[in-house]
């Protein structure tokens, strides 16, 4: 995924004092697997850095409550 397409979803701001550290965390997250749709959701509950604890405590793949 590209910054344009984070910043399209929210989850990034170029002109954030911290944009260097969010795009890497997103970046990594894209690595580890997580959908673009799983990091808006955490950011939306609150959680976005709490799902990199989530994924060191619980690899593998994860179902949101819902589903």
């Amino acid at each position: 995924m590209t910054a344009a397409e984070f910043a399209a979803a929210g989850l990034y701001d170029p002109a954030a004092p911290n944009a260097a550290d969010r795009l890497g965390l997103l970046d990594w997250f894209v690595e580890q697997g997580l959908s673009l749709e799983q990091m808006v959701h955490g950011l939306r509950d609150g959680a976005l850095t709490g799902l990199a604890a989530d994924l060191a405590l619980r690899p593998g793949e994860r179902l949101r409550l819902e589903e």
